[in-house]
């Protein structure tokens, strides 16, 4: 569960809300590509990225996704959240013993995906040394990019979020990209939200 600190208010013209990435950096980068041929097609300078959490577990490339959000690949500028699986990277570094629950939910992807070994874990052994060996394949900068992350932004009459929250007007844009091969992007500008996707 992440917790809600006071969210962040932002005030752009148009904003680009990306759902959960899951190690998909191939969908990211078409997402990139899809929103800057939106961009060309109607500029506008008065605009965000805002990436929703859930960038790593899953799918196979969680290092690579962080890569590019470290870098900022998007034509915008980008402000990314936080989801639980972000939590529950952090989680495993505090206490290895959440590796028990974290590598049924794609955190064995993670780990290989920075080049750490994963067979003991997949016997449900050897947590500690999994542990030790991915703070040492993390990058610096992945792991600043992980601590900068907000839970929560503002932006006229949205909230922004991972995900919690309960209300019937809100809108899930979480289309399983890991194993669709979908990845969503609603674009928030006017009266009606429209939508990006990957097919």
């Amino acid at each position: 569960m992440v917790t809600i600190s006071h969210p962040i208010v932002l005030d752009r013209t148009r904003i680009y809300v990306i759902g959960d990435i899951h190690g998909r950096s191939d969908l990211l980068d078409r997402m990139v590509e899809q929103i800057s041929r939106d961009l060309d097609a109607d500029p506008i300078s008065d605009c965000v990225t805002v990436t929703l959490g859930d960038y790593i577990d899953r799918g196979p490339d969680s290092r690579g996704v962080l890569d590019r959000l470290v870098r900022n690949t998007f034509p915008t500028d980008l402000i990314a959240l936080k989801g639980n699986h972000e939590a529950l990277l952090q989680m495993f570094l505090d206490d290895p013993a959440v590796a028990e629950h974290w590598r049924r939910l794609g955190g064995l992807e993670t780990l290989h995906s920075y080049g750490v070994p994963v067979g003991n874990l997949m016997m449900g052994a050897n947590y500690e040394q999994a542990a030790k060996a991915l703070e040492l394949a993390v990058p610096d900068e992945h792991f600043k990019f992980l601590a900068s992350l907000k839970t929560s932004i503002i932006t006229g009459k949205y909230f922004l979020c991972h995900g919690g929250v309960r209300l019937p007007n809100r809108i899930n844009i979480d289309t399983g990209a890991f194993a669709t091969g979908r990845l969503t992007c609603v674009v928030l500008e006017g009266a009606q939200p429209r939508f990006l996707m990957t097919a």
